[in-house]
C-alpha cells in the first residue's frame, strides 16, 4: 500500500540551515529526506530511497513520526530507560 507523503511545513531555506548546523549523521539523513521532498528533488518515498540509499521502511517510519509531531518529534533522540548517553 502506498501511503501519501505528508506536507512539509518548513521552508527549503530553513531545512538547509538546519542541515548545515547538524552534526549527527542520522539527523542529517532525516533533514536531507525532508529537504529532497520539499525542494521537489523527490516526489515519492521510492525517490528518496534511490537518492539517499535509505531503506524505504525507515523512510516510512520517519515520515510517520514527522506527521505525528512535525520536526520536533522527528529529530528527538530517545534513550532506553535507565540508559545514559555516553557523551553529552
Amino acid at each position: 500500500m502506498n501511503k501519501k507523503v505528508p506536507s512539509i511545513t518548513e521552508s527549503v531555506e530553513e531545512l538547509n540551515a538546519l542541515l548545515k548546523k547538524s552534526k549527527d549523521s542520522t539527523e542529517k539523513d532525516k533533514l536531507r529526506m525532508l529537504y529532497q521532498l520539499k525542494s521537489g528533488k523527490a516526489k515519492y518515498r521510492s525517490d528518496v530511497n534511490a537518492n539517499l540509499k535509505i531503506n524505504r521502511t525507515t523512510i516510512g517510519r520517519w515520515l510517520s513520526k514527522y506527521e505525528e509531531g512535525r520536526l520536533q518529534q522527528l529529530l528527538e533522540r530517545r534513550y532506553p530507560p535507565g540508559c545514559q548517553p555516553f557523551m553529552s
